[in-house]
């Protein structure tokens, strides 16, 4: 429910279109007019003009700073887009930042603020990320991806240290009509929160039905790290080695927690090598 997604195909192919092109005439956009995004484009489509790096790169000399037109308008949300398909959160978080500051009355504006609040997340910006799904879900209540705004705050209000807020916003999901569909969301919700109050036999329950539910979901290698962690407070030092052999780390953060996650293990068994090799990663990588 939570993908990245992209532009049409035709409004994708027009905007690099206008990119190789001239300028067109200024146009001031209808705010009435939302972004359309496609998900099943979205990698294929991206692949055939070279990488989002370039794509990156050719829109961004056509962004023009503080001109509020058509044209820069989907500039921007291609920066956004490319950005966030590209898990470069840093770039996301600026574009979608940008976005809103030209364009807040915009039809794109919740999917903005969505980017923002999920780019937040991942950047650990805690406080800019519950603002920015604070605002979506108050100002914005029949965006689509509702839901979605609920369980990332909800991620955040863990993060945070408040796991009752985030419980609430757990239900709140659950109770969204237009949430259907989430258990694997809710399952990995309700493991953190139990996880964080210190109720680690019930979060266990949680992730193994959610990996045995969802052996390949979105979640997967998130409820691995978190099992894997469980299982090393728990003293199972060798049941978390074997777990974390499993993961395939896809996101900084993914990266950062298995680093730790597995030098501390592999430490505690006396596999030190690994662990040296563990650690040094977590050190390049966290500079």
């Amino acid at each position: 429910a939570w993908q990245e997604t992209a532009f049409d195909t035709a409004r994708f192919f027009g905007l690099l279109a206008l990119l190789a092109g001239p300028s067109a005439a200024a146009q001031v956009p209808d705010v009435r007019d939302p972004v359309f995004f496609d998900n099943d484009a979205l990698g294929e489509e991206w692949a055939k003009i070279e990488s989002h790096q370039v794509v990156r790169r050719k829109a961004s000399a056509r962004f023009v700073p503080s001109l509020v037109n058509r044209e820069n308008r989907d500039v921007t949300a291609l920066l956004m887009e490319s950005g966030y398909a590209d898990r470069d959160y840093l770039e996301a978080y600026q574009w979608a930042t940008e976005f809103l500051a030209l364009f807040e009355a915009d039809g794109g504006s919740p999917r903005a603020l969505f980017v923002k609040g999920v780019s937040a997340f991942q950047l650990r910006l805690l406080e800019a990320g519950r603002e920015t799904f604070t605002t979506l879900i108050a100002d914005h209540p029949d965006y689509g991806e509702r839901g979605a705004a609920f369980f990332w705050r909800a991620m955040i209000e863990i993060d945070i240290g408040n796991p009752d807020a985030a419980e609430a916003d757990l239900a709140a999901m659950m109770a969204d009509p237009d949430a259907a569909g989430s258990r694997e969301d809710a399952l990995f919700g309700w493991a953190l929160s139990l996880e964080r109050r210190g109720n680690l036999p019930r979060a266990k329950n949680y992730l193994d039905s959610l990996l045995a539910e969802f052996p390949d979901g979105r979640l997967a290698a998130d409820g691995k790290l978190r099992s894997a962690s469980i299982a090393l407070r728990q003293g199972n030092a060798r049941s978390a080695y074997s777990i974390l052999g499993q993961v395939e780390p896809s996101t900084p953060s993914q990266r950062e927690e298995y680093d730790l996650l597995n030098g501390e293990t592999a430490f505690r068994l006396g596999e030190y090598p690994a662990a040296v090799e563990s650690f040094r990663s977590l050190a390049e990588n966290n500079p």
